[in-house]
């Protein structure tokens, strides 16, 4: 009777633990699904969600995220358990994977989309670009859509890694779009295509808010140096940089041009540009 009840306990015992580990990937999968068709702007998603027992918000911030990097699949698992854990509003959505995925916050839980972000980042060990936009239940689609190409774009123009909004990137995205503009754009620093140090002046000078002293200190360069290139920058192209308005056309050619190259245009302007010259 002693070995029967301790084959009995130790058969009741594994099934229990097994039971429990599929009840947990089961309730996985099911958020993964209600995301899944909640982005597609499903009309069952709603119906799907009573029947798992999960509420649907009436908006959330739709936040697409993606690995600068491979993460691993338990350090992924204990990043998403992390997260709906210790979420201070209503239990964020996730959908993730080994490249990224799409994570929706309910927007009752204020001001907690850039730190589940950064929160992400640190459970993971890797990077992340992500970008994010409000949305509904019915009309998510778009705003995922969007949020993608707000992350492609991040990546394409080699931002840093962290969560972006439109207002981020409002010039950059427009730049992106098609249009004789973008041609007439990226022929005004074509002058430059031979000279790698004045363009490089040039972008780090943007970068640094137009500062000569500081773009000198990161260009390791004397100041005057800086003033001398940028004056070359002015004869080749005919834009000054020192100008606002100059600067502005300026900043927007390289961020058309960088967009060219990441999209595999090459360093050759193509005949478009000759001619919207």
């Amino acid at each position: 009777m002693m070995r029967v009840l301790e084959l009995l306990g130790n058969a009741v015992s594994s099934a229990y633990i097994d039971q429990c580990q599929l009840d947990s990937g089961s309730a996985g999968r099911r958020v993964t699904q209600l995301v899944e068709l909640l982005t597609a702007d499903d009309a069952d998603a709603r119906m799907v969600g009573e029947r798992h027992g999960i509420d649907i918000a009436a908006a959330y911030d739709v936040v697409v995220v993606q690995f600068v990097g491979e993460v691993d699949s338990n350090a992924l698992a204990a990043a998403e358990t992390a997260l709906t854990a210790h979420s201070a509003g209503s239990r964020p959505l996730t959908a993730l994977n080994k490249h990224g995925g799409t994570i929706l916050v309910p927007c009752d839980a204020a001001g907690e989309v850039d730190d589940i972000v950064v929160r992400l980042s640190a459970k993971t060990g890797v990077d992340i670009v992500a970008a994010t936009a409000k949305a509904a239940p019915g009309a998510m689609a778009d705003a995922v859509a969007h949020c993608r190409e707000l992350v492609e774009l991040a990546r394409s123009l080699g931002k840093e890694p962290r969560l972006y909004r439109t207002c981020d990137l409002a010039l950059e995205y427009q730049l992106s779009r098609p249009g004789p503009g973008r041609s007439r754009l990226r022929s005004v620093i074509a002058p430059l295509a031979t000279f790698p140090e004045l363009l490089h002046t040039l972008r780090t000078f943007i970068a640094n808010e137009a500062n000569r002293r500081v773009s000198a200190k990161t260009l390791f360069v004397h100041p005057n140096t800086v003033d001398y290139r940028l004056k070359r920058v002015e004869h080749l192209t005919g834009v000054d940089p020192l100008s606002s308005a100059g600067l502005m056309s300026l900043h927007a050619a390289l961020v058309v041009d960088c967009l060219a190259r990441a999209n595999g245009a090459g360093s050759a302007l193509p005949a478009a540009v000759a001619e919207a010259s």
